[in-house]
């Protein structure tokens, strides 16, 4: 199974997600529906200081400015000013569109992503439905602020994992690896952080469409965009398939590493073991697509929603009250980024989350 063309992923992931009839609808409502959203959040930004009611918005607007600065780490050169700009708008007017929401680190990563493959507004209207549409288990949001969505669905693919994935479950248990140190991150940012991603953030220097730039023409001609399938791939199949390919990808994660894994001895180990953007595993698409696709993964839509619908019934009270705060999730993501001892890592948890 290999991909469409990187011409047509713009048409193509906006049919397959829904984005398109999404977009149309609410145009036939408010023609300039997203250009009165970016005008609300440019007032919002003026008001910052005035009303002392206006302290989460305030918040939201200097986390997304911290955020776009880190959205681009791996090459200086690489930020483009108007992509950054871009980037910006969509944000700021995705935090008025769904208050509920707001913003959520990891939402720059996707929107980004997204940037490299579209216009401004089709942008915009994917990212709704990532967010809306993908990211989100029973009407429980991946990206709100008690990050409820994620929750449900880490404990379902604990579950998942038990059921077929044994092995790896039980050597879980013996290190007592708590999932949700590389699950927070799969789900939130759909594994652009996880599989081979050069290539999308040198896509960033050049203004959408960057298909239209010698750049992109000569795509195919640098060795070392290849891995850029990997990801693309499972995205493709994620909206044209639906959420189900969320823990296909999981597990197939999973799944390949699996002798590594279970030689591990410390829970930081399988943290580095799974973070590894090198694995010949993951850099291979065809062989990570074909366990995806496995059928040994084919009842996953009826086993997930069994999950989903027992998880939020029986826990409903733990998802709602859980204390997981920005801070604590800042400093798990940073986890992933650094080697770093257990009893540092517990300190730093310790200090984000009291402090």
């Amino acid at each position: 199974m290999k991909r469409i063309s990187l011409v047509e992923t713009q048409q193509v992931w906006s049919e397959t997600s829904g984005c398109q009839k999404r977009m149309h609808t609410m145009k036939t409502i408010c023609p300039n529906y997203y250009l009165q959203l970016v005008q609300k959040s440019e007032e919002r930004k003026m008001m910052r200081g005035k009303d002392k009611d206006k302290d989460k918005d305030k918040g939201i607007d200097s986390t997304i400015e911290k955020d776009l600065k880190r959205t681009f780490p791996w090459d200086e050169q690489q930020r483009n000013e108007k992509t950054v700009e871009m980037l910006r708008r969509i944000l700021m007017a995705y935090s008025v569109r769904n208050p509920s929401v707001g913003y959520c680190q990891s939402m720059n990563i996707i929107g980004a992503m997204l940037l490299s493959f579209m216009d401004e507004q089709q942008a915009f209207w994917m990212l709704c439905s990532v967010l809306e549409d993908v990211c989100c288990a029973m009407d429980l949001f991946y990206h709100q602020v008690d990050l409820a969505g994620v929750l449900l669905d880490e404990r379902v693919l604990s579950e998942l994992i038990r059921i077929k994935l044994p092995r790896i479950a039980r050597h879980f248990h013996a290190l007592q690896f708590h999932l949700s140190t590389v699950a927070i991150d799969w789900f939130l940012c759909l594994f652009v952080t996880t599989l081979p991603y050069q290539v999308f953030f040198n896509l960033f220097s050049f203004p959408p469409p960057f298909f239209s730039h010698p750049f992109g023409k000569s795509l195919k001609k640098n060795k070392k965009n290849v891995n850029v399938q990997t990801t693309l791939r499972v995205w493709d199949i994620l909206f044209a398939e639906g959420t189900s390919m969320i823990f296909r990808t999981a597990l197939a994660l999973l799944a390949l590493r699996e002798k590594e894994i279970l030689k591990t001895e410390r829970f930081e180990d399988v943290i580095m073991v799974l973070r590894d953007p090198c694995a010949n595993e993951l850099a291979n698409a065809d062989l990570f697509i074909a366990v995806c696709l496995n059928p040994f993964f084919d009842d996953l839509d009826s086993l997930i929603a069994q999950l989903r619908t027992f998880h939020k019934l029986h826990n409903q009270s733990d998802l709602v009250h859980t204390q997981f705060c920005p801070k604590l999730f800042v400093c798990v993501i940073n986890m992933f980024r650094v080697k770093i001892e257990k009893q540092r890592f517990i300190k730093l948890l310790y200090l984000h989350y009291f402090y």
